[in-house]
């Protein structure tokens, strides 16, 4: 949400968002209301474990927006395979500490299940953690998975 936000969420006609944070995860701030506000009952915020979706149908997500640093999760690759659509984006935020560490890990694994780097896609920005007092360049790195 927060790389969406740099520009505004723009959902089109029939588009639904959902928001999926980890079970502690404040959803009572800001983007969420703004959007909230704006789209009302298109915008769902849910709580779970993003290596664990059941309730998420296989290949049912066209977009799928990951932030931190994603650091050794196979799990939760396996997971974000089975829930995008053939032809789907996944776009993984990291901040520039540790870019290269997601690279190296997710960047290879997604390449052998066939997804492809959209670097023309890929967007930086400088975002203030919550509780933080100065702002981090933070990275966004696309990554189309292949069509069927």
């Amino acid at each position: 949400m927060h790389h969406r936000s740099q520009e505004g969420l723009d959902l089109k006609e029939g588009e639904l968002y959902v928001g999926f944070d980890r079970p502690n995860a404040n959803f009572d701030h800001d983007v969420w209301n703004a959007v909230k506000e704006k789209y009302g009952n298109r915008v769902f915020l849910v709580h779970g474990d993003r290596a664990n979706m059941v309730d998420v149908p296989n290949a049912s997500v066209d977009e799928l927006v990951a932030l931190g640093s994603h650091a050794q999760e196979s799990r939760v690759l396996i997971e974000f395979n089975r829930v995008l659509k053939p032809g789907g984006i996944l776009r993984l935020g990291t901040t520039q500490y540790f870019l290269s560490e997601m690279l190296n890990f997710w960047g290879v694994r997604l390449e052998r299940l066939g997804y492809v780097r959209l670097s023309n896609e890929e967007l930086s920005y400088k975002h203030r953690p919550m509780g933080g007092t100065n702002k981090l360049l933070y990275f966004v790195v696309s990554f189309r998975k292949k069509d069927l």
